[in-house]
């Protein structure tokens, strides 16, 4: 999905303690305006959580990170090019969990 919205709930839900990862490409046709895209996370049928939200270029690299419980990420547009988005609910604070079952949530991608 490119510049678009997708709920968890479409697939399995969102336990606590997993991973949520999206794979979206930039098309090779696109001529962006600007140089940056946003995907945007936030929770979706539950109560507010902190996740830890990455995108990046490789599947399970979450060193360009944000934090929070609605969370947006810049990534830049490159025609042709395979991202990742990594979604966990997780507090870096205090490297436990922040969800006791199921924490769906929402994501929008935008150029």
């Amino acid at each position: 999905m490119f510049n678009g919205s997708t709920y968890s709930r479409e697939g399995p839900s969102f336990p606590a303690g997993a991973v949520y990862v999206g794979r979206f490409v930039v098309p090779i046709s696109l001529k962006p305006k600007r140089p940056t895209g946003t995907v945007s996370v936030a929770e979706f049928g539950g109560a507010p959580t902190n996740r830890i939200v990455a995108v990046g270029t490789s599947p399970c690299d979450f060193t360009k990170k944000a934090e929070g419980s609605s969370v947006s990420v810049n990534y830049p547009l490159t025609p042709g090019t395979v991202y990742y988005l990594l979604v966990r609910n997780w507090s870096s604070d205090t490297n436990r969990p922040t969800c006791n079952s199921v924490c769906d949530i929402i994501t929008t991608v935008s150029k």
